[in-house]
């Protein structure tokens, strides 16, 4: 029989292996540069800005020269810094060692004539420039707050109205419509909880085209849980240096309808057990017109044979998927199929002892404004 020769054929394989290296990771420094710049564009004279860098790299402070743009004397120079305000106090650097360079400045320049600037951003370690300066164009001027040149709302929010309604504003600026930061409303009411949101004007939230200076809100019915009555309702525009137009006000009468109670499902014939327990679910469905954040409790009332009510009425119904545990019954785990579904449960309980004959139950619903929904009853006969 042939020998094969396998142990210096193995020999030569490990040896092979021994002589391979592996490839050693490159320790290459990291190239020191600036990355971008974060101030504001718009600077108005006497008004104090914060600017910050981004940087990369071995950098120890960056400078700042401010030139009219087009025009080589710089007019001004400012230092930033990365030291989370530890030496320079009032750099408005939040953290020290995180490559953002920053500086609050107090913008005065030399002309009070509205111009472009030129801010130059240079990265330096030990006073030498590092990498390519970063040049910004930031136009300096009097300022002038963005004005709201026409609001459409409606007067009045029926209750449950069908599809969307917008609330508009339409906004200018003398430094260009790209100047608006945002659109903001406020609703207000005596004795009410005010609410806020915003009007948008990107194409998105029922804004037919975006950037046109037209802002707006699509709402649904559901704009109108927890609010009802009288709201005033003020709308402001504010520009990107701060600045807010003058509040233009609307008056909006909001009405909320009452929750509306439905689908009873109980039985109507029980048979008392001999011992124990019988447990029966009883269900109820809700619809409110604001939606289903405007439903603030539902509950019901028990009665004996003789018309005296439980001595523990009223009983919550829920609608969280808890099941029944009759351990954690004052949990909420009253035997509620699916959370959320619109639909309230409690699971009735009868024993041997209870008294037989006709009982009677009375279901309620409440909203957040106190609107008290239409009284729905059903009645159980427990028999021998």
């Amino acid at each position: 029989m042939r020998r094969i020769a396998v142990v210096p054929l193995l020999l030569m394989m490990l040896a092979g292996c021994e002589q391979r290296q592996l490839p050693t990771p490159s320790l290459l420094p990291v190239e020191a540069r600036l990355v971008s710049a974060r101030m504001a564009m718009i600077m108005g004279p006497g008004k104090t800005y914060r600017v910050e860098v981004e940087t990369e790299g071995a950098i120890d402070s960056v400078r700042l020269e401010v030139r009219p743009a087009g025009q080589g004397a710089v007019e001004k120079i400012y230092h930033l810094h990365d030291d989370g305000g530890a030496l320079h106090v009032n750099n408005r650097d939040y953290v020290a060692g995180d490559g953002f360079f920053s500086q609050s400045i107090l913008w005065n320049p030399v002309s009070a004539l509205s111009q472009d600037y030129t801010f130059l951003f240079i990265a330096l370690r030990d006073g030498q420039q590092q990498g390519e300066a970063l040049p910004v164009t930031v136009f300096s001027g009097v300022l002038i707050a963005p004005v709201i040149e026409a609001v459409i709302l409606p007067d009045t929010l029926q209750s449950g109205f069908e599809g969307t309604v917008l609330f508009q504003a339409l906004v200018s600026d003398s430094s260009g419509l790209d100047d608006i930061a945002r659109v903001e409303m406020h609703g207000s009411a005596p004795g009410k909880a005010a609410f806020d949101t915003l009007l948008f004007d990107d194409g998105t939230h029922g804004d037919a085209v975006a950037g046109d200076g037209h802002y707006t809100l699509a709402i649904s019915r559901e704009f109108g849980a927890r609010k009802s009555g009288l709201y005033e309702i003020g709308f402001t525009a504010v520009d990107r240096s701060g600045l807010k137009s003058a509040v233009v006000n609307r008056n909006l009468f909001i009405v909320n309808g009452k929750p509306v109670l439905s689908d009873l499902l109980a039985p109507e014939d029980v048979k008392r057990p001999v011992s124990g327990l019988s447990t029966h679910l009883v269900t109820i469905k809700v619809r409110d017109p604001q939606g289903a954040a405007d439903i603030k409790r539902i509950w019901l009332r028990a009665f004996y044979p003789n018309g005296q009510g439980f001595s523990n009425n009223p009983f919550t119904m829920y609608d969280n998927g808890l099941p029944l545990d009759i351990d954690r019954w004052n949990l909420g785990y009253r035997g509620d199929e699916v959370a959320g579904d619109g639909i309230y449960s409690m699971t009735v309980l009868f024993d041997a002892t209870q008294a037989l004959g006709l009982y009677r139950f009375s279901f309620e619903a409440e909203d957040w404004m106190g609107n008290l929904g239409q009284i729905l009853e059903h009645t159980l006969t427990l028999y021998q």
